[in-house]
């Protein structure tokens, strides 16, 4: 069975702490990707962000300011992607796909904006791209993930219960909605690039 993330197992913890594991096989030498993916499910993101933003508003206990801003900012208008140079942006944002890409074609960087949004990064060997995942299924506050797939996605075992993992590490994510359209951006295109090389559970 194909590898794949979902949103329900990597919430948001308060309001911007989250990890989104990295297969162990996506670093491997010798593998290629399409340079291009990240950038191409950015539009579909951006959609599916706003509706899961519209949800969280409307299902989460929220101070009336902090609302009043997710909905007169990020909520006023449905996003609509516009070209900007080699990037994509979304119009009444200001947030558009900024990569940083190995010579493999996998993204390291996604960021969508550097002073109002955050990015995420990944660098071997930095200690802020390793996490721990409970290998027993138990959902903790960072992870929901059965102990099947949280076994693949380990690349080491650590005793009888936990699994040490490749994470994108953050930079300057802020906000919730920020959080939220990177974790979901990540996810989507971690779940592309692993069905391109069909990495199976």
């Amino acid at each position: 069975m194909l590898l794949q993330l979902t949103k329900d197992e990597i919430p948001i913890y308060g309001k911007n702490a989250f990890y989104v594991p990295i297969h162990p096989k996506l670093l491997k030498d010798g593998l290629t990707f399409d340079p291009s993916l990240a950038s191409k499910v950015f539009p579909q993101v951006a959609k599916e962000w706003y509706s899961d933003l519209e949800e969280h508003v409307a299902t989460t206990k929220l101070e009336e300011a902090t609302r009043d801003w997710y909905e007169s900012v990020f909520l006023k208008s449905k996003p609509v992607i516009v070209k900007e140079g080699k990037y994509q942006k979304i119009n009444h944002l200001g947030w558009r796909d900024e990569l940083v890409i190995d010579e493999r074609g996998f993204a390291w960087g996604l960021g969508i904006n550097r002073n109002g949004g955050g990015s995420l990064y990944f660098r071997e060997g930095d200690q802020n791209c390793e996490n721990y995942i409970p290998l027993s299924g138990k959902p903790n506050k960072f992870f929901s993930i059965s102990s099947q797939k949280a076994k693949a996605l380990s690349r080491e075992v650590i005793g009888e219960d936990l699994g040490r993992i490749h994470v994108y590490a953050h930079h300057n994510i802020d906000h919730y909605p920020g959080a939220l359209f990177l974790r979901n951006w990540a996810i989507e295109y971690l779940n592309e690039a692993m069905r391109s090389i069909n990495i199976q559970i």
